[in-house]
């Protein structure tokens, strides 16, 4: 077992707004024509859970969720795979959208320094307890599911918050005519090859600046209002370009039934609405969808400390067949920010262009919608509700890298059916709104916020 160093972080509460705003508007569509690469490794952040193996915490929606491949076009060898550190060991499921499943198809992990097979069909795995599930009618597939526990002994022992092990993810794709394909993550020409595991999940707000911590946002939808912070200034800034991934709010219904030859293909770039939904069942991926945005930083002075960082979005209506909010929390979505640092354009960043992000960064939760909505009915709200999406690091990030603009994507490791949520893009209704808050130097005369406890999302139960 690999360990690192380890990190320490604590959970801030409150909102630090400021005494100047700026409402910068979008010169364009296209996040950045050039930029630095980075050179931080990718990184997936994964729970450490102690609960019982019985608690609701072990829903999708607590687990870390990475990807890989392509959908459309040669490959066909996309795959989500959703990762939590449990009592007894690291819990594992991986969906693989594969039109052809095969003998042979195989998937690959790495993890500190110890490697994993785990096959779709005709061998064993190598190790483990792996229940291998498929979607496949007549010969033709949505594709198929691996679920296994690998134990802390065969890991080397069990890991503490903050240890940092090397991963790599490997899909290898083998078509009955004998051709095949291979996707991985990290991606190929990643530094080094491979990513790490992290596992804890941390708060970046967390900074300190000369002995003082500041804070961001709060998870969930309320505003958490303003304090008086003794000299910190706020930006607003319009997203300069977004762009919805995957299957919109229809299921990709354009591309039934062949969802294989064109649903990752699809650019919604000037769609007025963006949905943001995963499920558990791997034959409903055409649900599937993702959401990408970015702005600009030429707001932002230089020398500006960057002290918080959110996007807020508006959120007008939810999937389901029923009105009014699921009181066990089922239909709960944990929304995972990533965030990207390659350049991309919301007039041609489909499913499988966009860049693979850089590392899942935080987490909001986002519930149904009440259903007192009025005066419409339940399954569009107006005005929107609002919910704050925390970029901190991201904008600090590009800062560090000298780049001009920063980006986020938003996916989820929920499972449950129609638990996705519909929010306004920057071409609808309510635009989204980035808002930057920073100071000058460590002697602002800031105070720090209080802590604040991690919240895990309960209650949660997956949907059989």
């Amino acid at each position: 077992m690999q360990c690192c160093s380890r990190w320490t972080w604590g959970r801030l509460a409150g909102l630090i707004t400021g005494v100047c705003v700026l409402l910068l508007l979008p010169t364009g569509t296209r996040a950045a024509d050039t930029s630095p690469l980075s050179t931080t490794p990718y990184t997936v952040n994964v729970p450490l859970l102690t609960a019982a193996a019985s608690d609701p915490a072990y829903d999708a929606n607590n687990w870390s969720v990475l990807w890989f491949g392509k959908v459309s076009g040669d490959g066909n060898n996309f795959g989500d795979l959703r990762l939590l550190g449990q009592t007894d060991g690291l819990a594992v499921r991986v969906q693989l959208y594969d039109v052809n499943a095969t003998p042979g198809d195989v998937l690959t992990l790495e993890l500190g320094g110890r490697t994993w097979r785990v096959p779709y069909k005709g061998e064993l795995p190598d190790t483990g307890n792996w229940q291998i599930g498929e979607r496949c009618t007549n010969g033709t597939c949505r594709g198929w599911s691996a679920d296994g526990l690998i134990p802390w002994l065969e890991l080397g022992g069990p890991p503490h918050e903050g240890d940092i092990w090397p991963l790599r993810v490997v899909f290898d794709d083998v078509d009955d005519d004998g051709a095949g394909s291979q996707s991985m993550w990290p991606p190929s020409g990643a530094p080094g090859g491979t990513g790490t595991l992290h596992w804890g999940l941390p708060d970046y707000r967390l900074q300190d600046y000369g002995g003082q911590n500041y804070g961001g946002p709060d998870y969930g939808g309320q505003d958490t209002g303003t304090q008086d912070t003794g000299g910190a200034k706020l930006v607003e800034v319009a997203l300069s370009g977004d762009s919805m991934l995957g299957g919109s709010t229809d299921c990709g219904t354009a591309d039934f039934p062949d969802y294989f030859g064109t649903w990752g293909s699809r650019n919604f770039g000037t769609a007025d609405h963006v949905n943001v939904q995963m499920q558990w069942d791997v034959a409903d991926w055409p649900c599937y969808a993702k959401y990408y945005a970015a702005w600009l930083l030429d707001a932002l002075p230089p020398g500006a400390e960057v002290i918080s960082a959110t996007v807020e979005l508006r959120q007008f209506g939810n999937p389901g067949f029923s009105p009014g909010y699921a009181d066990d929390g089922t239909k709960d979505t944990v929304m995972q920010v990533f965030e990207v640092d390659k350049a991309w354009d919301e007039n041609t960043i489909t499913w499988d262009s966009a860049p693979v992000p850089q590392e899942n960064t935080s987490r909001t939760l986002v519930q149904p919608l009440p259903g007192d909505c009025a005066p419409t009915p339940y399954w569009y709200c107006s005005p929107g509700i609002p919910y704050q999406f925390d970029v901190t690091e991201i904008v600090r990030r590009a800062q560090t890298q000298g780049r001009t603009w920063a980006s986020l994507a938003l996916y989820t490791a929920a499972g449950q059916y129609h638990s996705g949520k519909f929010f306004y893009s920057r071409e609808g209704a309510e635009p989204p709104v980035v808002r930057i808050t920073y100071v000058f130097g460590r002697s602002s005369g800031l105070q720090p916020l209080p802590d604040a406890p991690i919240r895990l999302f309960l209650p949660h139960v997956k949907s059989s």
